[in-house]
């Protein structure tokens, strides 16, 4: 669990919940001084935007050969075993998820028509080279404002 802040650090440090792995910001950018280049010029929520890739990717590199790492935002949760999810993943290297917006809502997808909030990594060559693509991109732009073809770390999972 990526900690934003040293207080949320110390406090999951001290509940040491199982299968909590409390990762500091700090060390993060201590592995990818790239991040601090990126967060002098952004909004503190561009900045936790620019993470989301560099994150996943500090993340499978860590995790086996073709074992699978599953990404969520803090504010998902499930009602039912997510097994399911899984079973999607299977058989290939990336799993991502579509906004689905109703015609109503088609508009929002100037902000990208898939979703950051879960995704799905195998360590493989395909997502290794996907996260990459994405992280440097990322790193290069990432704001709170649409652009043609961008829009913070959104956008680029339409790529």
């Amino acid at each position: 669990m990526l900690c934003l802040d040293d207080a949320t650090a110390d406090t999951l440090e001290r509940l040491a919940l199982p299968g909590i792995e409390p990762l500091r910001l700090a060390a993060l950018e201590a592995a990818h001084p790239e991040l601090l280049e990126a967060r002098a010029n952004r909004s503190r929520v561009e900045y936790y935007f620019t993470c989301t890739p560099t994150l996943i990717r500090h993340l499978l590199a860590a995790t086996p050969p073709g074992e699978s790492l599953m990404y969520l935002d803090a504010d998902l949760y499930f009602f039912s075993d997510p097994e399911p999810i899984d079973q999607e993943l299977a058989g290939h290297s990336i799993l991502i998820v579509g906004h689905r917006f109703t015609a109503a809502l088609r508009g929002l997808e100037e902000h990208g028509i898939y979703n950051v909030g879960l995704l799905g990594f195998v360590n493989d060559a395909n997502a290794r080279a996907c996260l990459e693509w994405w992280s440097a991109r990322c790193i290069e732009w990432c704001y709170d404002r649409v652009e043609p073809e961008r829009f913070a770390d959104q956008k680029y999972l339409d790529q």
